[in-house]
């Protein structure tokens, strides 16, 4: 699994960018909602996701060919699939 994983300190957020091409099993969903689950506990936020919903969402960015962008700060979390 690969996944580009930042935090800009200035901006107080984290972003997590990932190919839902390269999440091939199940252990790499479950390493990508536990980094996510992580991250989001910095910022006190329960990201209320779970496995299957994560699934869904790889699998409709692998359909679509789009990666999927996460940024969380202290306001959310938001979601965006983006262009390849």
């Amino acid at each position: 699994m690969l996944v580009d994983f930042k935090i800009d300190p200035k901006a107080q957020c984290a972003l997590i960018k990932f190919n839902p091409q390269n999440i091939s099993n199940d252990k790499d969903a479950k390493d990508l909602l536990s980094l996510m689950t992580i991250v989001c506990a910095d910022f006190y936020l329960d990201p209320e996701l779970e496995q299957e919903q994560l699934e869904e969402i790889i699998t409709k960015g692998k359909e679509e060919n789009k990666q999927i962008e996460i940024l969380i700060d202290e306001e959310g979390i938001e979601l965006e699939f983006i262009s390849a």
